[in-house]
């Protein structure tokens, strides 16, 4: 196939970015279906560093310009956007989005063959794109967001895929056979494993310091349990209306892909208490890969890939999160590891062979009656 990969507008298309899970999409993909006879062309940001390899081919639509007039000096300079969060900055229709699509367009333009597949991890935010080429398919992957619109999508869980599913779908059983569900995929040489008895005393937040994602929880448990906390993310506890940090917690600042690499394999555990559904939250994956079990809520995609008592403890009510925090350390690093290599981009790439080439089925032979 030639598979054409549209980069996420308002960042750049390198592991410095790793704050954002799109972009990292993008970059890992790349990587993940290189070398399986595709040829494939990232379409993005002049400053992106790629996978080197010679199916891969990069064409650049945007630059630094475009994103100063957009954001500012200190979005692009300082990338201020570690302390703040991209959200913001960003809006789906602004000036780096409208430019991006345009020049896209134009780009991808020359390249669609027969045998195209457009693969978006934007949304609607590409939505631009795909409608520019009604004839090639536009497949939506690793869905995690409202308002899917392709008729081709991949869903990072099947908690996400029901849960964005109309009550006309569970009712009358609508749901269409393309519709897939197919993990997010990580590069294990991103990630240090490190065995339980090298562990430090700390349990690891990671993530945007926001409300929505428990870390009042995080913080209430670990007191209760007397474990130390370290924050790490975009944002600040000021943000959620602490005036000095709990004297159990200490926050780090951003992770970048070292730092992210040390807390991760050096953590006894790691806790995620969102408080919304979360369609995947990769950074679980990325603890089971560094030997580190994880504390999670029961619900959503937790309780689809979080294993109880295994990979990490669900939780449901406030005791439980702290009977976690006072016992994760006792958990088998090894089977955190063996379960994190689910999600390699060895293990995933097949899934995403078979399901593209279920698409061009579609335009091409038998569609659903396909036999190969």
């Amino acid at each position: 196939m030639r598979l054409i990969v549209p980069a996420i507008p308002h960042t750049v298309t390198n592991a410095d970015y790793v704050a954002c899970a799109f972009t990292q999409k993008v970059r890992k993909f790349i990587k993940m279906m290189s070398g399986r006879g595709h040829e494939i062309y990232h379409i993005g940001h002049e400053n992106s560093q790629l996978y080197e390899s010679n199916d891969v081919h990069h064409v650049t639509v945007i630059d630094n310009n475009i994103l100063r007039q957009s954001y500012g000096d200190a979005y692009v300079d300082h990338h201020a956007w570690k302390y703040h969060g991209f959200s913001n900055y960003f809006k789906s229709d602004d000036l780096a989005h409208q430019h991006f699509n345009s020049a896209a367009i134009k780009a991808i333009e020359p390249l669609i063959t027969a045998d195209t597949v457009i693969v978006g991890f934007w949304g609607f935010g590409h939505k631009p794109i795909a409608d520019a080429f009604p004839q090639t398919p536009f497949v939506e992957g690793g869905i995690g967001y409202l308002g899917a619109f392709s008729p081709w999508r991949v869903y990072e869980s099947n908690a996400v895929m029901c849960a964005l599913a109309t009550p006309q779908a569970v009712v009358q059983c609508l749901h269409s056979w393309y519709h897939r569900v197919i993990p997010n995929y990580f590069d294990p040489e991103d990630f240090d494993y490190t065995e339980r008895n090298a562990k430090e005393d700390y349990i690891l937040y990671l993530g945007r310091i926001i409300d929505s994602k428990g870390l009042d929880i995080a913080i209430q448990a670990t007191e209760a349990a007397g474990r130390r906390l370290l924050i790490a993310g975009q944002g600040q506890l000021s943000d959620l209306g602490y005036k000095h940090n709990p004297s159990h917690v200490q926050y780090v600042g951003y992770a970048d892909p070292l730092r992210r690499r040390i807390l991760l394999s050096k953590a006894a555990g790691l806790i995620i208490a969102s408080k919304y559904l979360e369609p995947f939250a990769g950074v679980q994956v990325e603890a089971w890969l560094s030997g580190t079990p994880t504390i999670t809520p029961d619900h959503s995609a937790f309780a689809e890939y979080n294993h109880h008592n295994i990979t990490g403890y669900r939780c449901r009510m406030f005791r439980h999160f702290v009977e976690a925090c006072q016992k994760v350390h006792l958990l088998d690093t090894l089977g955190c590891r063996a379960h994190g290599e689910k999600f390699t981009l060895a293990a995933v790439a097949p899934l995403y062979d078979d399901y593209l080439q279920d698409v061009l089925d579609v335009y091409h032979n038998k569609g659903w009656y396909t036999q190969r």
